[in-house]
């Protein structure tokens, strides 16, 4: 275990979906062939999300740091304690009188699970975003769990008529089991749905965390899906009250609150779904819009992830809430628009101001400068960054060497009177399955921007993108 831990607690639903698909895209990051390590150093260090473990038969395993609370029927197929550690069964039963067994009948597994079950036991070296597998009808948090699902003791299940009181006791135990287990504890990233009553449950966990863990930093996600019940008056005033109570509660338990969705507006009226250039995507299915949000939460996140990096989250959310500002707000380029000609300096240069980048939270329009600003950049490959003999004011952009100098020139000129951080890593986000194909044709297979059209059969495997995290006054909260 190599330090600066974390916990991830995830409460609801979409907070599970948004969490399942941040789990599977650190999972396809991970790297095997030691030859590729000794020409492309690891960049991430994933021990910081991850932990390794040990099943009842002595086999090592590497599962996320997490635990998870959801409603019963939620993980439809996935067995409560994951598949590497079977808890209760019934020859586990210690009783010599009669047994009367009630077992319901299982769900089936859609073609995308059986697909998946069949090639764990191939090959390690697959190719799954050739696969013909269509996953369009995926409905449940399990059905896009690859990570998740092998994750140590994770589920904490209520029935709908049940509190939080049922079962608070074996939560506190593990999350105390994790943090216990931690050479350097950083904090914990909670997410949570902010729709209904999990915000009441997450408000409850942060009020704990803070009692028990007070030198340590809450990064909390406030998570909403892009199309929410809105057709009575009752189903608004729960929705507002809700996303409400979860600001007013949750916000100042928290180092840093950032509000995410796709919903334009969550308040007084539900704003409609955000547009992107180069994404396709259905707001009504989670499986879609939670893989926008989960690939701007991973992208975010890693400054104080990084291998090299000295950097904590506590730096990060000290940083954003020195002057009271707890909440903030998160912007994403999904993908990044390079296009095949174009270099990074031509697009950092001829932008049009706020226009790199669309917002994923709701009621902000990126139209006023920051108070705070943490932009990353991933996947701008080294031959990439500017044209030969370049010339444009206020520099010339030849003589930079990296990608990091063209973008701190761009924030210090775009954004002088913002307190500005960047950070730039090699790698690009791999979007293999099971991230959902919602990239325009117009994308490559490397994620960059071409006149010819990708071949419908051809998915996209990786994308450069760049995120904006910041503080300012950009809200529209009467909306």
């Amino acid at each position: 275990m190599s330090g600066r831990e974390i916990v991830t607690l995830q409460f609801g639903h979409y907070a599970n979906f948004t969490g399942t698909q941040m789990w599977n895209l650190q999972e396809a990051s991970f790297v095997y062939d030691p030859k590729h390590l000794l020409l492309f150093p690891k960049e991430v260090n994933h021990d910081i999300l991850f932990r390794e473990g040990q099943t009842l038969k002595g086999d090592v395993t590497f599962t996320p740091r997490l635990v998870l609370l959801d409603l019963k029927g939620s993980l439809n197929t996935l067995p409560k304690g994951g598949v590497l550690y079977q808890e209760g069964k019934e020859e586990d039963v210690k009783w010599s009188g009669d047994v009367t067994l009630h077992k319901s009948v299982p769900s089936c597994k859609n073609e995308y699970l059986q697909h998946l079950d069949s090639v764990e036991h191939e090959d390690e070296q697959r190719s799954e975003s050739s696969s013909s597998v269509s996953v369009h009808d995926t409905k449940d948090t399990e059905d896009v769990k690859n990570s998740v699902k092998n994750s140590h003791l994770i589920f904490l299940v209520l029935a709908r008529e049940q509190c939080l009181e049922t079962c608070w006791e074996e939560w506190e135990d593990k999350v105390r089991f994790f943090a216990e287990e931690c050479d350097q504890l950083q904090g914990f990233h909670v997410l949570f749905d902010s729709c209904n009553g999990f915000g009441g449950a997450a408000a409850t966990a942060l009020h704990y965390l803070k009692d028990e863990f007070p030198s340590k930093s809450l990064l909390t996600l406030s998570l909403a899906p892009a199309i929410t019940p809105d057709q009575t008056a009752l189903q608004r005033a729960t929705r507002i009250i809700n996303n409400t109570l979860s600001l007013g509660t949750c916000a100042p338990l928290s180092s840093l609150y950032i509000p995410l969705s796709l919903s334009s507006s969550l308040w007084r009226n539900l704003g409609a779904p955000r547009g992107f250039p180069l994404l396709h995507y259905n707001a009504e299915l989670n499986y879609h819009t939670s893989a926008v949000l989960a690939s701007a939460f991973d992208t975010m996140t890693l400054p104080y992830r990084r291998e090299s990096s000295q950097m904590n989250m506590a730096d990060l959310t000290a940083s954003f809430s020195f002057c009271g500002r707890k909440v903030a707000a998160l912007n994403t380029s999904l993908p990044f628009p390079l296009a095949e000609s174009e270099t990074f300096a031509d697009i950092m240069i001829n932008y049009e101001k706020h226009s790199l980048w669309h917002a994923l939270t709701p009621s902000v329009t990126c139209q006023i400068d920051p108070i705070v600003h943490s932009c990353v950049v991933r996947g701008i490959p080294s031959d990439r960054i500017h044209r030969e003999n370049q010339h444009t004011a206020p520099r010339f952009i030849s003589t930079f060497g990296s990608v990091e100098d063209v973008l701190n020139l761009f924030l210090s000129n775009t954004f002088p009177n913002s307190l500005n951080e960047g950070s730039v890593l090699r790698d690009p986000l791999i979007v293999k399955r099971p991230f959902p194909h919602i990239f325009d044709q117009r994308v490559t297979q490397t994620g960059f921007v071409s006149d010819t059209r990708r071949h419908p059969k051809c998915g996209v495997e990786s994308v450069p993108m760049m995120t904006s995290l910041q503080s300012s006054s950009d809200w529209e909260l009467c909306q």
